[in-house]
C-alpha cells in the first residue's frame, strides 16, 4: 500500500503562518510514499528555496515528490502557455509528479495536443491529471 500525503492536510497551518517545509519536517520517521505540495500555498518570496528544501527531504526520506498546480493545463482555444515553466521547475527541483486540472479542451485541435504530447514526452517529469 502506498501512503501520500498532501500539504493540504496542513492548511489552518499555512493559514498561521506556517510553510510547506515547516510541515512536512513534522512527517520524517512517518510510513509515507508520496508527498503532494500545493502551489497556491506557498508564499512567492520564498517558493524557490522551499522547493529546493522540499527536494532534500523528499530525497533524504526516499519521498515520492508531487507538485499541485493551481492552473488548468487548456484554456479554451489553447494549451496553457505556463506549462513550460511548469515543467522547468520540476526539473530544476527534481519534481517527480506535476498535477494539474484539464480545464477546458472543447476547442483543443489535433496538431495542439500533439505539440503538448512532444512537450511532454521530452520532459523527465511525468503529467498526472484529475
Amino acid at each position: 500500500m502506498n501512503v501520500s500525503i498532501n500539504t493540504a492536510v496542513f492548511l489552518h497551518n499555512v493559514e498561521n503562518g506556517d510553510n510547506q517545509i515547516d510541515c512536512l519536517k513534522r512527517l520524517v520517521g512517518q510510513p509515507i510514499d508520496n508527498i503532494e505540495v500545493r502551489g497556491e500555498l506557498f508564499n512567492e518570496q520564498t517558493k524557490n528555496e522551499e522547493l529546493k528544501q522540499i527536494n532534500l527531504l523528499c530525497a533524504d526520506n526516499d519521498w515520492g515528490y508531487f507538485y499541485s498546480i493551481p492552473d488548468e493545463l487548456f484554456l479554451n482555444d489553447h494549451v496553457n502557455e505556463k506549462i513550460n515553466s511548469y515543467i522547468d521547475m520540476a526539473d530544476k527541483y527534481h519534481i517527480d509528479h506535476l498535477k494539474i486540472s484539464l480545464g477546458s479542451l472543447e476547442n483543443i485541435t489535433d496538431q495542439q495536443m500533439g505539440q503538448l504530447k512532444q512537450l511532454l514526452s521530452q520532459a523527465a517529469v511525468k503529467p498526472s491529471s484529475c
